[in-house]
């Protein structure tokens, strides 16, 4: 099953002794209820997958709930046809002048350009190729042939595999089963040009039915909600709309907390009807932060 960070999933578990002479059977043709119940335990796929080993021990009860002496322990495992990338460095030899991967033997297509600032970059040449071939020219220090596109099979240069190297793509899972810390930040668009939260055109309308305007909708959190809604009586909409100082903000908490401790993990949702005044000042605090 897949994990989902946002969802409470609970698991049951329930445990039975098959009788010998059903050991070959198929599991969905087993009748449970001709089998010996053992006992049952429950849990969330979070506290599996947040454990450091993705591991965790349950106690078995009985379908009353009373306690049973036995335990079962359960283990989660993530399912990727392959967490490795390849980090390489390439050269070319011999080009003909003119004005990176999972793990596996999937075809590669590489295709050399000749670049033009005026973006209109014409093709030298291609060949297609693997992982594991690539690999063979890095370690054989030999290279691989480009050739033309067109009909004939025109050799237009080589290109030799410099540096290659393999690297595990960590998960999200990786992060939080190792014990960081997420920190959730929220800022909400209270500027003029949302409307004004009175009439129901505008994204900031309590509808007095209960319907959720725009913003409502993509919070969605509980305590969020009650945050925005008593905020949202307490002001003025107004302008510009300036993301710089939030971002600011957002990057002076995480950088005091990491002061205590490196394993923390900081997002910030910025919820907008997309109206922005200070675009420059936001790309440059977000490259600093």
């Amino acid at each position: 099953m897949s994990y989902q960070f946002e969802i409470v999933q609970p698991l049951i578990f329930r445990i039975y002794d098959v009788d010998t002479k059903y050991h070959y059977t198929p599991v969905k043709m087993l009748n449970l209820s001709q089998q010996d119940f053992l006992g049952e335990a429950c849990c969330n796929l979070s506290e599996i997958v947040t454990k450091f080993n993705h591991s965790l021990t349950l106690k078995l009860r009985s379908d009353c709930g009373h306690g049973l002496h036995g335990t079962l322990t359960v283990h989660a495992e993530e399912s990727d046809s392959s967490r490795m990338a390849i980090e390489m460095t390439p050269h070319c030899l011999n080009l003909e002048n003119k004005d990176v991967f999972s793990k596996s033997d999937n075809p590669l297509l590489v295709e050399c350009f000749d670049f033009d600032s005026s973006g209109d970059h014409e093709l030298i040449g291609a060949f297609q190729t693997t992982v594991t071939q690539l690999e063979n020219l890095y370690t054989s220090k030999s290279g691989a042939n480009f050739y033309s596109h067109k009909g004939q099979r025109k050799m237009k240069g080589q290109l030799f595999v410099d540096k290659l190297q393999e690297k595990v793509q960590h998960t999200f899972l990786d992060y939080i089963s190792s014990g960081f810390e997420l920190n959730f930040m929220v800022a909400v668009d209270f500027t003029a040009s949302n409307g004004d939260p009175r009439i129901p055109q505008s994204l900031h309308y309590i509808d007095p039915s209960g319907r959720p305007n725009s913003y409502q909708q993509v919070v969605g959190v509980e305590g969020i909600m009650s945050a925005y809604t008593s905020s949202l009586y307490g002001v003025s909409l107004a302008g510009p709309t300036m993301f710089g100082p939030v971002i600011n903000k957002a990057a002076e908490i995480a950088t005091q907390s990491l002061q205590y401790s490196n394993n923390k993990y900081f997002v910030l949702l910025i919820i907008t009807d997309g109206v922005l005044t200070d675009i420059q000042e936001t790309k440059d605090c977000i490259v600093r932060a």
